[in-house]
């Protein structure tokens, strides 16, 4: 009488029409009609996997994990001086520190959280301060931030450099200093850089000399008149990136200052995107900057801030369902979107639709163009191969399907969950197997738990 799990597996086998484990059913990459398998590479993984599966045993492990649901805080903020660790910068640094707090004002009680808020370092654009805008730090410390903004080097470009160079390590001292309204509220070890105008230029010069930012996202980087002032400092990035212009930019224009900023990110780590809002879009409402004489259209505002937080939601905590939300199908809908482009170095793995019994999953890939390869198992796993990672059970993985990533980089892949009520409950893993910056690789895995 088999087990209640193994009565599952064979049931969504006989489904999906697969067998169960599956790895001979990646004969399908024998497929020579393709131009767009490297044959050799995948000749490799076929024998590498066959190879395996002689010395290996089940040993499926099931984990949980989930976003937290979104919650609104209110907002407090201070204005601090940091002193300054380093030899280089302001010998003070002054800024704006806003926060989740118990109510909305300056000085409110912060709220606690353990490990700490995810924590941004801000740095702000030519002849202006971080506190100029409040709009961004509210829609930040409400969503469950610390954002620092940066109220040093309102004109001087080599001097915001080297402070946003020196903002990090100050923090770092802060949020150990016993007796500070800061003490150990900041995520220190995942703190992302944030630019806007001359500051979303300067972000790349600080993080080419990276003092231990995890990530950056530059909102209308200016760069200057002969647009070349991230040239050779872009291609020394390894972090995550995010670039978000307007096609309505005026003063810096997205052609020949966002987009070229991105196009010069030849060595990021992992991926980068870049985010271009329609002609609704400024220089000034994308951060919501309020020294200007025009209304700041605030629904530009909201879509940008979308995008840019929930980039910062994964490069920071990780979770693979926030993807969709800055380079998936919810990216693309938003109301000003108008083009999203994306590189990676591995691919970027995430889903969408219904997890109900008859429901339909739809499962995509920010990739490379070529062919995407989409596995599951009924566990965890790590296993070394030429390829990356494979976080899959080996026992019992197999191929369920395969995409084609067109052009635009960005694949989805249907699957309908079998209409079986003894499914529930049941746990299964993905992987998708995809081009990336240095050829296949395995993406992050992914989760599904069957209601």
């Amino acid at each position: 009488m088999p087990s209640k799990k193994t009565a599952q597996w064979q049931a969504l086998g006989t489904a999906w029409k697969v067998s169960l484990p599956g790895f001979a059913i990646l004969l399908l990459f024998q497929n020579k009609d393709s131009s767009c398998l490297p044959f050799r590479h995948l000749d490799r993984f076929l024998l590498f996997f066959r190879t395996r599966m002689l010395t290996r045993s089940i040993l499926p492990l099931f984990l949980t994990g989930s976003l937290l649901a979104q919650v609104s805080y209110g907002v407090g903020y201070r204005d601090v001086v940091l002193p300054n660790p380093t030899a280089q910068g302001s010998r003070n640094l002054a800024c704006r520190i806003a926060y989740p707090a118990d109510s909305t004002g300056p000085n409110a009680p912060m709220i606690g959280r353990l490990g700490g808020w995810k924590t941004c370092v801000f740095l702000h654009g030519f002849n202006s301060l971080g506190k100029h805008y409040m709009e961004l730090a509210y829609r930040f410390a409400s969503r469950g931030w610390i954002i620092v903004l940066s109220d040093t080097a309102q004109s001087d470009f080599k001097l915001q450099i080297k402070d946003g160079q020196a903002l990090l390590p100050a923090l770092k001292q802060e949020n150990l200093r016993r007796g500070s309204v800061f003490y150990q509220s900041m995520r220190i070890d995942q703190v992302a850089l944030l630019g806007h105008s001359f500051g979303g230029a300067n972000i790349f010069h600080v993080l080419a000399g990276n003092p231990g930012y995890v990530g950056g996202v530059s909102y209308s980087p200016y760069l200057g008149k002969k647009t070349d002032y991230v040239k050779t400092v872009a291609p020394l990035i390894q972090v995550p990136m995010l670039v978000i212009g307007g096609a309505g930019e005026q003063i810096a224009p997205w052609k020949t200052h966002a987009k070229t900023a991105f196009d010069q990110l030849s060595s990021f780590l992992r991926f980068k995107i870049f985010y271009l809002c329609n002609k609704n879009a400024d220089h000034y409402n994308l951060v919501a900057w309020v020294l200007r004489g025009k209304k700041v259209d605030r629904e530009v505002f909201e879509n940008s801030q979308d995008i840019a937080q929930s980039f910062l939601e994964f490069v920071q905590r990780g979770d693979p369902k926030v993807i969709d939300e800055f380079a998936g199908p919810t990216a693309r809908k938003e109301k000003y979107f108008q083009a999203l482009e994306s590189d990676v170095e591995e691919p970027l793995y995430f889903r969408t639709g219904s997890d109900c019994i008859g429901g339909r999953v739809e499962f995509h890939a920010i990739a490379r163009p070529g062919l995407a390869a989409h596995l599951f198992a009924f566990g965890l796993g790590k296993v070394k191969t030429p390829f990356g990672f494979l976080r899959l059970d080996l026992f019992t993985t197999t191929l369920f399907g395969q995409s084609i990533v067109p052009s635009n980089g960005w694949s989805r892949s249907g699957l309908v969950l079998p209409n079986n009520p003894s499914l529930r409950g049941l746990k299964i893993f993905f992987q998708v197997l995809a081009a990336g910056r240095k050829g296949y690789r395995f993406g992050n895995p992914i989760s599904l738990t069957i209601q």
